[in-house]
């Protein structure tokens, strides 16, 4: 570093690459270990700048950004494979952004064990807009992939904030003579103005985010609620035909000692329509229960992928009925819809807390975004809600939700805290 404006400078282009590496992390990797991220990336800023500042030697900056950027990783549930790539991936695009920006400047003799001679204040600028400018494009393509549609004019606004910035910088170094302190400050708050207006545009697209998700997720309730609906009709109507059953076995018998039998035979499918529209394969004590079990044990029989179900549950069960039918509901439907083969439930309740385990084989490759997978129908954006759904349940009972697609079985098992009703 020659002077104070240099040093400026690359403090303010460091904090941009920075707030980049923040941008890329949190977008690879999912599992956020620790919430309060800001601080650690703070401290790896102050170490890295430090160390550019007062050695500028291009081998000793590599490995403190190599070692800062691993111990970074470490604010996130990934393992060491998924670290060691995402820190090669950024480096990669760290590495290409300045090699474009020293090829243009026409800087080719350096070595990385003696210290930099590179001192172009806007080659220093550029290279953290370059970088920027692709850690954006990459967020963008990683949203997509977890089925987060941003329309292209959105992304399109805000990479014109840095591309701008790279042609005022170039008018100011071409056309404009000013003062190497002027540019260092122009530069700063240019970068200033980057951060802060991608911040509020991350901001606001994770409100209309959330708000999407909260419509879709109501839209799922209702749904449910209507699964509900029908499973209690179907319980009344059970419970109806059993209390007249008396009544209706007096009946045949009649038509039967008056040699009616056509009669007969018609009261007796009449019977068994209101009595057998769902089989009734399961039996908890918990009419809820049984009455979701029955209901997708008749879908997946006629999908060929049968349900072999072990259940041990309480008679005085206090998981709501609501929470049930999104938890057995959501874990069914998407057994049905990806199974190749017979679905596995268990059902378990042991000292205070109920094990829900579900497990079908399945063909082909499940994507997922950390520990997290994600939904394989066709448009992705608009499904994935039942599993949100199912973790606030989980949520709700102090429990956990864990998936695991092993040797082409998927299975997932829930734990709920559920203390028996007295």
């Amino acid at each position: 570093m020659t002077s104070t404006a240099h040093i400026i400078i690359y403090l303010a282009s460091n904090t941009l690459r920075v707030f980049s590496c923040y941008l890329f992390f949190e977008s690879l990797l999912f599992d956020k270990k620790i919430k309060a991220k800001i601080p650690c990336f703070i401290i790896f800023y102050i170490l890295n700048s430090s160390f550019q500042v007062l050695f500028s030697i291009p081998l000793i900056n590599i490995l403190v950004n190599l070692i800062g950027l691993f111990a970074l990783t470490c604010l996130y549930s990934a393992s060491i494979k998924h670290r060691i790539v995402s820190i090669v991936f950024l480096y990669t695009i760290a590495v290409f952004s300045e090699t474009i920006v020293l090829a243009f400047t026409h800087f080719t003799s350096f070595s990385i064990f003696r210290k930099a001679s590179y001192n172009s204040m806007f080659g220093t600028a550029c290279m953290s807009i370059i970088f920027f400018i692709l850690v954006i494009l990459f967020r963008r393509w990683s949203e997509r992939r977890q089925g987060i549609l941003i329309p292209l004019s959105y992304t399109l606004s805000i990479l014109v904030i840095p591309m701008s910035f790279i042609v005022i910088t170039i008018f100011l170094v071409v056309y404009v003579p000013i003062a190497e302190w002027q540019f260092s400050v122009i530069v700063t708050l240019l970068f200033i103005i980057s951060i802060g207006a991608y911040t509020l545009y991350d901001r606001q697209i994770a409100f209309f985010q959330n708000q999407n998700d909260l419509r879709i997720l109501e839209a799922q309730n209702r749904y449910y609620r209507t699964q509900l609906d029908i499973i209690r009709e179907n319980n009344e109507t059970i419970k109806r035909i059993e209390h007249d059953l008396k009544n209706h076995l007096l009946t045949i018998q009649s038509l039967s000692d008056k040699e009616n039998s056509i009669k007969a035979h018609d009261y007796i499918d009449h019977l068994k329509n209101d009595l057998f529209q769902i089989d009734q394969r399961f039996d908890t004590d918990n009419p809820v229960i049984d009455g979701i079990l029955n209901m997708k044990a008749s879908a997946a029989k006629e999908n060929g992928t049968p349900i072999h179900a072990d259940l041990q549950l309480p008679a005085n069960c206090s998981l709501d009925d609501f929470d049930a039918t999104i938890l057995l509901g959501n874990m069914l439907d998407n057994a049905i819809e990806n199974s190749s083969g017979d679905i596995s439930l268990t059902i378990r309740y042991s000292k205070g807390r109920l094990f829900i385990t579900c497990s079908n084989p399945f063909s082909g490759k499940r994507k997922r975004s950390g520990s997290v997978f994600l939904s394989t129908k066709d448009n992705p954006s608009i499904h994935g809600y039942g599993y949100k759904n199912m973790l606030r349940v989980a949520e709700k009972y102090e429990g956990s939700i864990v998936c695991d697609d092993a040797d082409g079985v998927f299975k997932i098992s829930v734990m709920l805290m559920l203390p028996s009703k007295p």
